[in-house]
């Protein structure tokens, strides 16, 4: 929940945050609904102007920092008597009370890259994941995948948790007009943040045990779509002067491995797409991430890999980890790699001759054959 911004016709600016620890008497109840919020938590002069100190229920100082000795209530009073934050305040003898003017106070993650967010490839997983950490940071998202079921369960979810706006957009982001139809879907908002995760490979197999047509969908999911979107998307936030895109890639795109062809190629494409986004737009405002993932405890994983020896040594990441890391350091791009020592460093095989490289992404993997 925003906190609110209080202005008073005196002048000062108080934030009013809500808490659900606290009990409040009758008369707290008749401000909060005055002023529209849940909970009054503390009491305090905006930050922004510099003014002094938060003024608190256990504060020795009973009045407002900065006003010369005014009581609070000459400023903080709506009835003829109140309490605030479990203080009696009197109200003054004489005047009117002040007038209240109400603005949300966001965040500056909400400045930095609201007041919405897509989340591409978000139901489950490393993007479900991101769709929630999103949320509980304040901005409203719209969640796109192709199965609707799992779509609209997680977009409750995140409504009952979080109280934001959730859009959903059922498409398949391998349909060559994926992107077009996302775009209008998500017209008359203005989009700050978009996550792009969608893009796993189900069948880890062979180059020619797969048929071109497949390979195909691939690419127009992990290149194509990728590139569009962020050609549709990022230019209006480099208009703004703000904004943030995260194009996740994968450990696959070191180098090439047999089984990993395509998909190794693909999210070597979104990893030089990311770079050269983030050199073109940083100056602009707006972050680009790269966020480089290895093997990482996800559905698509475990649909096609055998996880159980690398959970009991702990050797996948969690999607939520995953998330919150990348959130934290969207504004560290271009790239950030994922439970690496040197997070914004390079290649772990670039000391490796390119042949060895190749090699070691060749080792056979433990399949699932049940």
């Amino acid at each position: 929940m925003r906190e609110r911004c209080v202005s008073t016709s005196v002048g000062e600016r108080f934030v009013v945050r809500p808490d659900t620890d606290l009990r409040h008497s009758g008369a707290d109840l008749d401000i909060m609904a005055r002023l529209g919020v849940a909970r009054i938590d503390t009491v305090r002069l905006d930050p922004d102007l510099g003014r002094g100190p938060t003024y608190r229920e256990d504060s020795v100082d009973r009045t407002v920092p900065g006003r010369g000795g005014l009581p609070l209530a000459a400023i903080l009073a709506a009835l003829p008597r109140n309490v605030v934050i479990g203080l009696e305040v009197p109200m003054p003898s004489a005047g009117p009370p002040p007038c209240f003017e109400e603005e949300d106070v966001t965040t500056p993650f909400q400045d930095a890259y609201g007041p919405w967010a897509v989340i591409a490839g978000g139901s489950d997983g490393v993007g479900a994941a991101f769709a929630h950490k999103i949320a509980s940071r304040g901005l409203n998202v719209v969640l796109v995948a192709r199965r609707v079921p799992v779509l609209e369960e997680s977009a409750a979810e995140i409504r009952d948790a979080y109280g934001v706006e959730v859009r959903t957009a059922a498409l398949d982001l391998s349909a060559p007009d994926a992107v077009s139809a996302l775009v209008k879907a998500t017209s008359g908002i203005e989009v700050g943040l978009f996550v792009f995760n969608a893009g796993a490979d189900d069948t880890s197999c062979a180059f020619l045990d797969k048929p071109v047509e497949a390979h195909g969908s691939l690419v127009q999911r992990n290149c194509t779509a990728v590139m569009e979107a962020a050609h549709r998307f990022g230019a209006p936030m480099t208009a703004r002067g703000r904004g943030g895109m995260v194009l996740v890639t994968s450990g696959a795109a070191w180098a090439g491995g047999a089984a990993l062809s395509v998909y190794g190629a693909t999210k070597a494409f979104d990893l030089i797409l990311a770079e050269s986004l983030w050199a073109e737009w940083h100056e602009a405002g707006v972050h680009v991430l790269g966020l480089v993932l290895g093997r990482t405890d996800t559905p698509s994983l475990r649909r096609t890999m055998d996880v159980d020896g690398d959970m009991a040594s702990g050797g996948l990441a969690d999607p939520d980890d995953v998330a919150e890391t990348a959130l934290d350091h969207l504004a560290d791009g271009p790239v950030w790699i994922h439970g690496s020592a040197d997070p914004t460093g390079g290649s772990p095989l670039g000391s490796l001759r390119r042949r060895d490289a190749v090699l070691l992404m060749s080792r056979p993997r433990p399949v699932k054959t049940e």
